[in-house]
């Protein structure tokens, strides 16, 4: 399988930050991720109703959140930073991302990645993902970072969701930002000498 595959859309100015988890530990239980019992409930006299499924199911997502925030308040109770490395989002998907970042870590290693989305619904992103390969970047402005890619192993399907609808206004807004850009040329087209082209010799302007 192509690793790059689930890559879709590139963000601008999306910050994510992260922790690497140690090896062979399971996700931690804070982000909801990590094995927990079930509350004893007694189920007799319980009528299989969709309804209450759907309702213990929200709960259940309910208290999978309160875990993720408590987990988060207990860290900054303990004046230590909630995420140790932060990296910049080159591109994302339902299925994972790639970001840059001044940190190495090792292909394999599991992140706890915390995305914060400057568009669209701004709560924060919870997921737990798997390094799938790391390279040189390419960014000229930092030739001393890594680009990393990410595949989610561990996300809830709501937040999966929630990057799905990201990707989507970002290609929208690049579409309308690409339609905007053709009519401006079309009209200095049309206008002439007007407004001739300064980065030619013969002033015109050369589709």
């Amino acid at each position: 399988m192509n690793n790059r595959e689930y890559l879709r859309v590139r963000i601008p100015e999306l910050t994510v930050l992260y922790n690497e988890l140690p090896p062979g530990s399971s996700p931690p239980f804070f982000l909801g991720f990590g094995e927990h019992k079930e509350p004893a409930i007694d189920r007799e006299g319980i009528v299989d109703d969709p309804v209450v499924s759907a309702i213990l199911e929200s709960l259940g997502k309910l208290e999978s959140k309160v875990d993720r925030i408590l987990g988060y308040l207990e860290r900054q109770g303990a004046r230590k930073p909630a995420y140790a490395y932060q990296g910049q989002v080159v591109d994302i998907s339902g299925g994972g991302l790639s970001f840059a970042t001044l940190s190495l870590h090792p292909v394999g290693a599991h992140l706890e990645l915390c995305l914060m989305p400057q568009v669209g619904d701004p709560r924060p992103i919870y997921a737990v993902g798997k390094i799938c390969w790391v390279e040189p970047s390419s960014e000229k402005s930092n030739l001393k970072a890594n680009h990393v890619g990410v595949r989610f192993v561990e996300i809830d399907e709501v937040d999966r969701q929630a990057i799905i609808r990201l990707v989507f206004h970002m290609q929208r807004k690049e579409k309308e930002h690409r339609g905007s850009e053709a009519a401006s040329k079309d009209r200095v087209k049309d206008t002439g000498p007007l407004h001739a082209d300064p980065c030619h010799k013969d002033g015109v302007i050369k589709e």
